[in-house]
């Protein structure tokens, strides 16, 4: 029995140790903080300069007419409502 409660307890620190040792690594001593966000691609610095009411959507008035994305707006406006999310300005 004793054996038994031996190999119990070395199963679970082995699994304990495992466990840490999966665990994200911590910047700082800031243990468990979510990690930095990814770097912001020049595609998505693009769309929040052009933003400039910084709302999270492009509308048609807010992209230069000579901008060279200003021709396929309609088509890049996957879901139709009139405006361009970054994912959808990004995505092209």
């Amino acid at each position: 029995m004793n054996k038994f409660v031996s190999l119990a307890a070395v199963g679970l620190l082995s699994l304990s140790a495992v466990a840490v040792a999966a665990e994200p690594q911590a910047h700082g001593s800031h243990a468990g903080h979510a990690a930095p966000t990814a770097e912001i691609t020049p595609a998505q610095k693009e769309f929040r300069a052009l933003d400039k009411n910084q709302d999270g959507k492009l509308s048609k008035a807010e992209m230069p007419a000579k901008h060279p994305m200003a021709a396929h707006f309609a088509m890049m406006d996957t879901n139709k409502d009139g405006v361009l999310s970054e994912a959808e300005y990004t995505g092209h």
